[in-house]
């Protein structure tokens, strides 16, 4: 998603960066717009697969100019692992800075995170992870920030912590459907759906979702393909390892009968986890999956009969991102 008229790109940083100065009614010098950065639930990007975080905050045209709303950014930024810190593209910790002020600075509209994929060098926002109105309250201008933002997932996310998924394994694409446990599908054996309250997500939202299973020997993270609708085939239909009979059930979920992975033998025995995500779709490589999970399970239930219907699938989704940002105008 690319959003018209930037003016400005600036470093970013995760508590408070001085600017430029004033002084208080004592005559100390204090930071003059000044920005403080909190967050819930945002974690690390691999900055050769997703790139990094660019903060932003809108304001209305200036006077008289009758051209879209002003995006100024704050700076790109990546999360530090191990202790939780903003970062720059080297490591080091950052601070948050809006050098640019607008004229219009005490009527601000909004702010939102993006992802700036790797490859990214325009200065125009990519897809959005979160935003929210921003308000002026006295000297702080305040934006609270998460997933139900309209330019991010909107009333999707408000759906997806209710959402139910239920899985069967099976092999619609083997002759003899013997070896069922090589398979595993979001829908019984007559294609009828599992997943019930999962809002389909339209083409023009930057995020999709994508089914995992994940090998708990090795952490090696195998995909069962992205879907934007969870009532439709996925986008790979049954998989690159389908069997020879027909692309499987029109509903995501895949089988892993013919050249597969050595590892994937028994989608139902204890090796394997399984998780549905959501992925944006700006990202470079399909190897690891993105951190916001919708469901997740550390072990895949172990299922001996075909058609089996699993139990639900425990909802990860009460976790979706969210942040905080307040610009203090001394």
């Amino acid at each position: 998603m690319k959003i018209a008229r930037i003016l400005l790109f600036v470093s970013v940083a995760s508590a408070i960066s001085i600017i430029n100065l004033s002084c208080d009614d004592s005559g100390i010098y204090v930071p003059k717009y000044s920005v403080n950065f909190s967050y819930q639930n945002m974690k690390h990007l691999d900055p050769f697969v997703n790139g990094r975080y660019e903060a932003w905050i809108s304001f209305p045209p200036a006077p008289g100019d009758n051209d879209s709303l002003v995006y100024v950014s704050c700076g790109r930024f990546n999360i530090d692992a191990s202790t939780g810190g903003l970062i720059d593209s080297a490591g080091n910790p950052v601070g948050l800075k809006l050098k640019y002020i607008p004229s219009n600075v005490n009527s601000p509209i909004d702010g939102f995170i993006t992802i700036e994929p790797p490859s990214d060098t325009d200065t125009l926002p990519s897809t959005i992870l979160i935003g929210g109105a921003a308000s002026v309250n006295g000297k702080v201008i305040t934006a609270n920030m998460d997933m139900r933002y309209s330019g991010a997932l909107g009333s999707i996310a408000e759906s997806l912590p209710n959402a139910n998924a239920r899985y069967v394994l099976d092999t619609p694409t083997d002759t003899g459907r013997s070896r069922f446990y090589q398979g595993l599908w979001f829908c019984d054996t007559t294609g009828s759906s599992l997943v019930t309250i999962m809002p389909q997500i339209p083409e023009n939202v930057g995020w999709t979702y994508e089914a995992w299973i994940f090998d708990k020997r090795d952490s090696a993270n195998y995909t069962l393909g992205k879907f934007s609708n969870p009532y439709s085939a996925d986008n790979d239909g049954a998989g690159p390892y389908k069997g020879p009979v027909g692309n499987g059930y029109d509903k995501p979920g895949q089988d892993v009968l013919v050249n597969a992975p050595p590892a994937l033998w028994h989608l139902g025995s204890w090796y394997y986890g399984l998780m549905i995500t959501l992925e944006p779709k700006n990202e470079q490589v399909n190897s690891t999956p993105f951190y916001i999970r919708i469901f997740y399970i550390n072990t895949v239930q172990n299922i001996l009969t075909r058609g089996t219907i699993s139990d639900y699938l425990p909802n990860a989704a009460t976790n979706l991102p969210s942040a905080t940002i307040q610009i203090s105008k001394y």
